[in-house]
């Protein structure tokens, strides 16, 4: 079998698991467990970088193996996933309409992680030690800012498909602007997390009441 197997690409396999199921979700209306997916990537994708990093035998054909998946594995998670949500909100309003912008934010997803490998390898190239500063908006945020627009959304009744549109077009604009955004570190992401978290939570809470 073509590829490399070992425990350094489980995370990003399962990440990308993930993002269909919550493709899948979507699709059928279980809009809360497409979310709860979304948030699932995010985690993996936050611990598979630390997770390649203990195995310290790989060859370069390796390292550049796990490079391109997680790439790859970011744009249907954090690229294809929140379209498809946003696209089954809002194609209430038009489904058209709807279908486009979400194929541009995906095709603005593309280009960030496309852009981000080239100047990350060059990067590398100059100078050593990690990235300080990202230039536009990750697209790993996704896993944040798509769950908060949904908590938004279902306290604001009749708004989430108007909201999933802006949305889309704002996180999609974000991702290929070029502006200077600190790298968060390991605490504050984790603390982020929690905060989704905790407002999916309460959201369950008032659709069970």
């Amino acid at each position: 079998m073509i590829g490399y197997y070992n425990y350094t690409v489980i995370a990003t396999y399962c990440s990308l698991i993930c993002a269909i199921l919550g493709t899948a979700f979507a699709v059928n209306g279980w809009m809360f467990a497409s979310f709860v997916c979304l948030i699932i990537c995010g985690g993996l994708d936050m611990v598979d970088g630390a997770i390649a990093s203990t195995k310290k035998d790989r060859t370069p054909d390796e390292k550049s193996f796990g490079i391109q998946i997680d790439s790859l594995s970011d744009l249907v998670a954090f690229g294809v996933l929140p379209a498809v949500i946003c696209f089954v909100f809002a194609r209430e309003i038009n489904s058209i309409l709807a279908a486009v912008i979400a194929a541009l934010y995906v095709l603005c997803g593309l280009i960030r992680l496309a852009y981000y490998n080239v100047s990350e390898q060059n990067r590398q190239g100059q100078e050593s030690g990690k990235r300080v500063y990202y230039l536009g908006l990750p697209i790993t945020m996704s896993a944040l800012f798509f769950p908060l627009f949904y908590c938004f959304g279902t306290f604001v009744e009749g708004s989430m498909k108007y909201v999933a549109l802006v949305f889309m077009i704002v996180i999609g604009t974000l991702f290929i602007t070029p502006f200077k955004l600190k790298k968060a570190n390991g605490p504050k992401m984790i603390f982020m997390v929690t905060v989704t978290l905790g407002a999916l939570v309460a959201v369950v809470i008032k659709n069970l009441m």
